[in-house]
């Protein structure tokens, strides 16, 4: 019976190593079994009080309808045209020099950010994923420069830029970690990270993710930068569940025909 508590109270991080191991060394244990209960669990203690005890929980912060706002597009598309053709079409104004450091920012999640940044609670990064360079630009120097503009408190270190397409899971600096959380409005993105066994939080902008499909922590665009900051806090260091209903849709398109670039480069 000593056996199975000795060896379930050395795997616990706080347990009191030198008064197990005298009364170890004073029982009928034999010295085979000491030495395999002491490797098999004292790494696992020692992992597991670094990953709660040291270091701090991760917020992982999507940019594309998360930090900034997402654009509705509308395309005037015939009736025979293929996938291929509006995927051209897309990624050519994808593409336009100013796009991406034209986009507003959500400014009650900029300034939720903010806070968070500034209570030093949670570390703060920046996942998001960016289309190539072509000859026309680079839209993650277009994201830098929106970053150093609306977020300059945040940095440059803490931003994370995945190829379009990639999973965010597979490029998180030293591996995910039990504490490691992300928000984001994509449920694809968020699908993948709870798959990963790490928690995910939906922003309900009002444009993605009016279907419901994603099950877990939903954070609405109603809510302000106070509440978020809070929420945020409470999800990544209590642990706390937040559900908010899904908030009322924002019909809006954005017209690219008539919209000048130019003015943003």
């Amino acid at each position: 019976r000593f056996e199975k508590i000795f060896a379930l109270l050395i795997f616990l991080p706080v347990a009191p190593d030198d008064l197990l191991c005298y009364l170890a060394g004073i029982s009928k244990m034999d010295l085979k079994k000491f030495v395999t209960i002491i490797l098999l669990g004292k790494p696992a203690a020692i992992f597991a009080a670094t990953d709660i005890l040291v270091n701090k929980p991760r917020l992982f912060v999507d940019m594309d309808g998360t930090l900034t706002e997402w654009r509705t597009l509308k395309f005037n598309i015939g009736k025979y045209e293929d996938k291929d053709k509006i995927q051209s079409q897309l990624h050519y104004l994808l593409n336009t020099p100013g796009y991406f450091y034209s986009l507003k920012p959500h400014q009650n999640i900029i300034d939720a950010i903010k806070q968070m940044i500034q209570e030093d609670k949670v570390d703060i990064y920046v996942l998001s994923c960016v289309l190539p360079n072509t000859e026309k630009g680079s839209p993650k120097r277009e994201k830098i420069a929106w970053l150093q503009k609306y977020l300059p408190e945040l940095e440059e270190s803490h931003y994370i830029f995945v190829p379009d397409g990639k999973n965010k899971v597979d490029y998180i600096p030293c591996g995910q970690m039990s504490t490691d959380y992300l928000f984001d409005d994509y449920s694809l993105n968020l699908h993948r990270w709870d798959r990963s066994g790490q928690t995910a939080i939906k922003y309900l902008n009002g444009k993605n993710g009016t279907k419901g499909t994603f099950q877990g922590n939903k954070i609405s665009y109603e809510r302000s930068a106070e509440d978020v900051a809070r929420l945020l806090t409470n999800i990544c260091t209590e642990r706390q569940m937040i559900i908010d209903e899904i908030p009322p849709e924002i019909d809006e398109e954005f017209d690219y025909q008539s919209f000048d670039f130019d003015d943003y480069e």
